[in-house]
This record gives structure tokens, C-alpha cells and sequence, in this order.
């Protein structure tokens, strides 16, 4: 038997049953910044390059909020959450946000890495997202049906004004998120290019629905770490890994400043 995805299509027309607040209310679950203040932003990062590049400039504090890694840390008189690791795939990015949302932050970025599909990006590429291609389950919950989901612009401007400013060459990028790594075919990796898609990940698609339905600011910066080659040769279509290439360490470092730098500027 057909039936359409999500199995109701109008769903995001209707009120949830269950919200982050009277789920929090329920378990007893006091808001955690009472004491030092709402965060300012939240800030995604799994990998620990950029966790350390943070770690050396501002004294970080642990902070238990949901089941994730969470720290704490200060830039000037802000307040800034670092989840540094709350599992992979947008549910659980959407899940962890929706609390941290009912406490009241107000604008979330990914900062991390990602595979390149486009065929002149390389290693090291800095690509600061326009929009996500919507290729997984999520985000079709949240918001009513189109092919993508577009990043704050508000955070866009200000990521894009800040590498401009600092001289950094990034590109605009449209990103492909699906729902598992090990299912990206060579056949969808040739469509997404001739839509102009610069890389693929996981999350992102899944926290710009939340970020729209909910009101808030979401965007997404990345270094390229990897790419995919798409060749008709009888080498075929690889992976290519680059984690440990020197341009993309030292975009990792690029990026992570710039981010730090615009944190006083975003939207209360």
C-alpha cells in the first residue's frame, strides 16, 4: 500500500501533544542557567579539534542539561553552550535543542566537518551554508513539504561578514542531508552535483526545520574533510578521506574563530 511521507502529510499544521515544557515540568527538570545566565548561542561541535581550539581560550565548565556532553564558557559578557557530543543524525541534535529552546536559547550553529561532492571542492574548503536539501526524515515533521530548508539569514550575514572581514575564502554552500552515511550512493552523489550541492552531512537539514518552527536562528559553517570522486574510469567512484590534511587544519582554526568573533553580535 503507498502512502505519503510522513504518513500525514499536514502534520505541521497541528499542536504536539507533548512539548518540551511539560515534559521538562514533568521530570522535574529546573532550567540550568537560572544561576549563570541564558546562553547567547549554542554551539554543535563533535569533533575535538575545535573543542580544544576553544578550550585553550576560554575556561570551559561541564554542565549537565540532557544526556549529552555540554560545556559552558564565557566571551565577555556572554554566555556560549558547547555540545560537544550528543550522538549523530538530526533527531538527536532536534531533541537536545528543543530543551535547550524551552530554556530559553535563541540561536544555535553546527560547526564541524563534512564530505565535499561537489567536484572543484577540496580539502580544507570552508563552506558556510545557504540551505540543506532535505534528504531525511526529520525536518518533514516540523515544516510543510519543499526540497530545502534555509539557514538564518541573519547568521549567514554575520558568518559571511566575519570571514570577509578576516580575509578567509569560504564558499556558499547547499548541503545534502540524509539520514545514513553508509547508504550514499554514487548514483545520488552524480543527481546532487548537478544540483549545484557542495556536500553532504547529517543534521543540518533537521535543525533548520526546528529553527523555523520554532522561531529561532540556526546556521551551519564547515571544513571539508573528506570527498567523494566521482569517476566513469574503471577506478570508479571513491571516498576519499583527507582528515589529517594541513589545509584542513588550519581551516578548522579559521572557522572556530570566526565563529567566537560574531558571538556578540547575534540576535537576543
Amino acid at each position: 500500500m503507498k502512502h505519503t511521507f510522513p504518513y500525514f502529510p499536514d502534520k505541521y499544521k497541528f499542536e504536539s501533544l507533548i512539548t518540551p515544557k511539560n515534559f521538562l515540568e514533568y521530570i522535574g527538570k529546573k532550567n540550568p542557567f537560572e544561576k549563570i545566565g541564558i546562553p547567547k548561542l549554542c554551539l554543535f561541535t563533535g569533533n575535538k579539534q575545535y573543542f580544544n581550539i576553544i578550550k585553550k581560550k576560554y575556561p570551559m565548565r561541564k554542565i549537565r542539561i540532557t544526556g549529552s556532553e555540554t560545556y559552558w564558557f564565557r566571551v565577555g559578557k556572554h554566555i556560549v553552550l558547547l555540545v560537544k557530543n550528543c550522538g549523530i543524525g538530526g533527531p538527536s541534535f532536534v531533541h537536545n535543542s528543543e530543551e535547550f529552546i524551552a530554556f530559553g536559547i535563541k540561536n544555535f550553529i553546527i560547526l564541524g566537518n563534512t564530505g565535499g561532492i561537489k567536484k572543484d571542492i577540496k580539502p580544507g574548503d570552508i563552506l558556510v551554508c545557504q540551505k540543506a536539501f532535505r534528504d531525511e526524515g526529520l525536518s518533514h515533521h516540523y515544516i510543510k513539504p519543499s526540497e530545502y530548508v534555509s539557514a538564518s539569514k541573519k547568521i549567514i550575514k554575520l558568518l559571511e561578514g566575519e570571514l570577509t572581514k578576516s580575509k578567509i575564502n569560504f564558499i556558499r554552500g547547499k548541503t545534502w542531508t540524509t539520514d545514513t552515511m553508509y547508504r550514499e550512493t554514487k548514483e545520488e552523489i552524480e543527481i546532487f552535483q548537478k544540483k549545484g550541492i557542495t556536500n553532504v552531512e547529517m543534521e543540518t537539514a533537521s535543525l533548520f526545520a526546528l529553527a523555523k518552527y520554532r522561531k529561532v536562528n540556526a546556521g551551519a559553517i564547515y571544513v571539508v574533510s573528506d570527498i567523494y570522486v566521482v569517476s566513469n574510469t574503471l577506478t570508479g567512484t571513491k571516498w576519499d578521506p583527507q582528515w589529517k590534511n594541513k589545509a584542513m587544519n588550519e581551516s578548522i582554526n579559521k572557522t572556530t574563530n570566526a565563529v567566537l568573533k560574531i558571538i556578540s553580535q547575534l540576535p537576543d
